[in-house]
């Protein structure tokens, strides 16, 4: 009887997707023939079909962080590595990265925010304005007061955005989209 291989995954295309899921991804590697199961992290894929022994598509779920992707077959399941991580991004991606975020509902760019001559405008903004978000440059969402990465935007107030020159952009609460250009 011969023995059957346990799945291995060598690479994954993309590497990243949104939280919301819905990437279709590329999984590359060997033994996939009979593939029972492709997860991500411990979310099982939306959907995903086997091309070959060395391919499958998947489609991922509504996860968030960074996820090991694996393939369950009948020879068991494939050991994680660094060629198989995928990235949840923020889905924010209407405000731009490097910004600062306000309760009170004004949102600066880091380069308006650090020009001295919009202190009192900024601490005005930090003293009225209840919770602190950052958006970092590589697009995390980050609670400066607790240094939590949120998974749930929805706590974020509608913004008006002054990027490093003072121009103003509107932008919904929660999912970011653009409301207005001024």
């Amino acid at each position: 009887m011969e023995a059957v291989a346990i799945p291995a995954v060598t690479g994954i295309s993309p590497t990243s997707g949104p939280t919301s899921g819905g990437t279709q991804v590329t999984i590359t590697g060997t033994g996939f023939t009979g593939a029972t199961a492709v997860n991500f992290g411990n979310t099982a894929a939306t959907n995903y079909t086997v091309n070959s022994d060395s391919s499958i598509t998947a489609t991922s779920p509504v996860v968030s962080g960074r996820v090991d992707v694996t393939v369950t077959g009948p020879g068991g399941t494939s050991a994680t590595s660094n060629l198989d991580q995928f990235t949840y991004t923020n889905p924010l991606l209407h405000i731009p990265n490097g910004t600062v975020i306000f309760g009170n509902g004004q949102s600066l760019d880091l380069g308006y925010a650090n020009n001295s001559a919009h202190t009192a405008e900024v601490v005005q903004d930090v003293i009225s304005g209840g919770g602190i978000y950052v958006i970092t440059f590589s697009g995390q969402v980050i609670n400066n007061s607790n240094g939590v990465v949120l998974t749930d935007l929805s706590v974020l107030p509608a913004v008006t955005y002054k990027d490093a020159n003072g121009n103003v952009k509107h932008f919904a609460a929660g999912d970011g989209a653009e409301l207005t250009t001024n």
